[in-house]
């Protein structure tokens, strides 16, 4: 093998470890540690985006695949358009917004941030913000991202959640609730699967 091919391969490994790495599945903040990885064995899927406080109209409703701390798998049914194309931008999407078979890239685990959903109070959960997504379709070009927050619920062993909105134009939000919205500092009983045991509040 060659210094070329040396250099090439190198290249591809960096390229890998920086699109792999890019999402912390286990985060540290704020003094608070999280351990979402068993939300991302598995795409979720909701429906909404009518915004709120707009009475007298209601948007158009999406559907929306998403990991909240993963890669989304692609639909079988989607399909490349001018606006959405399968290029290389979905092989990293967190949040999949679908239109019929159009399928955009609404947040890329590419450009991620993590915080407390409440700073104040660490235990209520973390908030995932996935950006560069597809530009939307608007007078001023506008990229898609997805807020996920991931709310501690002390006893809910499978997240729920019900429906994503769209609060301001191409900016969307979803809320789930799961024990692994509970900081770790807050421990999963092994017998019952719940955090604390199902017995009081986890608070950090």
């Amino acid at each position: 093998m060659n210094s070329v091919t040396l250099a090439v391969v190198a290249a591809y490994a960096i390229m890998f470890v920086a699109t792999t790495s890019a999402l912390e599945c286990k985060p540290s903040v704020n003094g608070a540690t999280w351990d979402l990885s068993p939300l991302s064995s598995k795409t979720l899927s909701v429906s909404g985006g009518d915004i709120e406080c707009t009475y007298n109209k209601q948007e158009k409703n999406y559907n929306y695949a998403f990991n909240p701390c993963g890669v989304a798998e692609v639909a079988s049914t989607c399909k490349s358009s001018d606006h959405c194309p399968l290029d290389g931008t979905i092989k990293t999407a967190a949040v999949i917004q679908m239109d019929g078979t159009e399928c955009c890239v609404a947040g890329s685990t590419a450009s991620t941030s993590m915080n407390p959903v409440d700073n104040t109070d660490r235990s209520k959960g973390i908030q995932v913000v996935f950006k560069g997504g597809r530009q939307c379709m608007h007078p001023t070009p506008t990229p898609r991202q997805t807020t996920i927050n991931i709310m501690c619920d002390t006893r809910a062993k499978e997240p729920r959640y019900d429906h994503a909105t769209e609060p301001s134009h191409c900016k969307y939000d979803i809320t789930m609730f799961s024990i692994h919205g509970c900081p770790t500092e807050c421990p999963i009983e092994k017998t019952s699967g719940f955090v604390c045991g199902g017995h009081g509040i986890c608070r950090t």
